[in-house]
C-alpha cells in the first residue's frame, strides 16, 4: 500500500526529469545549428575573398608538385 504514492512520485520526477533533459538537447542541436551556419557563412566569405583564392591556388600549386614528384619516382620503379 505505501509503495504506490512513492511510485507516484517517481513517475512524476521521471516525467520532470525527461522534460528538462528534451528542452536542454533541443538547445543544445538549435546551438549547434547556428554554429554550423556561421562556420559556412564564415569560410565561404573566406574563401570569396582575395586571401582565400591564394590559398586555394597554393594549394592546387602543391598537389601539383606532390604529383610531379609522385609520378617521377613511378616513372623510375620497374615492376
Amino acid at each position: 500500500m505505501l509503495a504506490k504514492p512513492f511510485i507516484k512520485i517517481f513517475e512524476i520526477l521521471l516525467k520532470f526529469i525527461t522534460g528538462i533533459t528534451q528542452a536542454i538537447v533541443q538547445m543544445a542541436k538549435g546551438m549547434t545549428d547556428m554554429l554550423n551556419s556561421i562556420y559556412k557563412k564564415a569560410l565561404s566569405a573566406i574563401l570569396r575573398s582575395a586571401f582565400g583564392v591564394m590559398l586555394v591556388f597554393f594549394f592546387v600549386d602543391g598537389l601539383n608538385i606532390f604529383f610531379a614528384i609522385f609520378l617521377d619516382l613511378a616513372d623510375s620503379i620497374d615492376c
